[in-house]
């Protein structure tokens, strides 16, 4: 996967990669859904797993 990602310019790094339990994530989703915000913090949540030396969901 890592070397796939490669030819496409992307940096795949699994080994820093943390799991953890999505179930409160998903709770924020649906209230901000309630707000009309679902996007937004879907976003925001992508963006702390993705791009923040790979933190776990439920951090």
């Amino acid at each position: 996967m890592t070397e796939v990602a490669a030819q496409e310019g992307l940096e795949y790094h699994f080994e820093r990669t943390r799991y953890g339990n999505s179930f409160d994530a998903h709770r924020l989703i649906h209230l901000a859904a309630t707000h009309h915000l679902q996007g937004e913090m879907e976003e925001r949540l992508w963006k702390r797993v993705l791009y923040r030396g790979g933190s776990a969901w439920g951090d």
